[in-house]
């Protein structure tokens, strides 16, 4: 059984802390820019919240992976710590699954349950996601790759012309030709 954190024990013994070191895929993270994944920790506590049938869980994840730069596409080594608050309310309390309801600011840390339950994998899962940059890159300074020849521009500089133009500007050449002489009749 997954490692979670049950509202039933919350309920009859108080505060719950898990902490586990839990072994995730690139398949299980569903993002494109992910070579390989590491070591994942949580750590979590669980505890009940303000409102009726609110839990509140607070902790951290840490994972390290590679990542694909988005510009050079090379791959390349991103750690990270995050802390996070998840506030879970009953989803009857939000009006149900089907209805759409507008969250106010201090909503968007909610998240509705039906299983009196948080499992573990999931909550990693998903703070991982939301730790992801959404365009990886190696460097600020990342050059990427040359549009011409593909090189990457971080390693050295490409043969290619320094000035290419686009050639959908071609019917424009004569242009300016053409406006001085008329300027000079």
């Amino acid at each position: 059984m997954e490692p979670a954190i049950q509202f039933d024990e919350i309920d009859q013994y108080g505060e719950q802390k898990i902490a586990r070191k839990l072994e995730l895929s690139v398949e299980d993270l569903k993002r494109e820019e992910i070579l390989r994944v590491g070591d994942v920790n949580v750590d979590v506590t669980g505890r009940p919240g303000d409102l009726e049938g609110e839990y509140i869980a607070e902790g951290s994840v840490n994972f390290v992976a590679d990542l694909l730069c988005s510009r050079c596409v090379d791959g390349y080594p991103f750690a990270n710590h995050s802390e996070f608050t998840v506030r879970y309310r009953p989803s009857s309390g939000l009006g149900g699954v089907e209805e759409e309801v507008q969250l106010g600011q201090d909503e968007l840390d909610v998240e509705s349950y039906e299983e009196r339950l948080i499992v573990l994998r999931e909550l990693a899962i998903e703070q991982i996601q939301l730790s992801l940059p959404m365009k990886p890159l190696c460097e600020e300074s990342c050059r990427g790759l040359c549009p011409t020849c593909g090189e990457n521009l971080n390693i050295g500089s490409c043969a290619c012309a320094e000035n290419l133009v686009d050639p959908r500007w071609d019917a424009l050449k004569g242009i300016r030709a053409e406006l001085d002489k008329k300027k000079n009749n």
